[in-house]
């Protein structure tokens, strides 16, 4: 569909609907890239697995920061 500035709603819902699912497949590939959420080893020390899950848990909350701009500047553009 061909997308104009013409006040067209149906047509700009559409396109807002298209962005998001495209959103939400950028968040379930981010997701499929994440590792393992990390399991304590009998191997490592409690210290060595509290930083794994730190790491872990920072690669999250990046992707979920990044989503959400996301998502805040489509809400922002199909308010224009």
């Amino acid at each position: 569909m061909k997308y104009t500035n013409n006040g067209n709603d149906e047509a700009m819902k559409e396109f807002r609907n298209e962005i998001m699912n495209l959103i939400e497949d950028i968040k379930n590939e981010a997701i499929s890239q994440l590792p393992e959420e990390p399991k304590m080893t009998c191997e490592e020390t409690v210290e060595e697995y509290n930083n794994r899950v730190e790491v872990y848990e920072e690669k999250l909350k990046e992707c979920n920061f990044l989503l959400r701009g996301l998502k805040i500047s489509v809400q922002k553009f199909s308010n224009f």
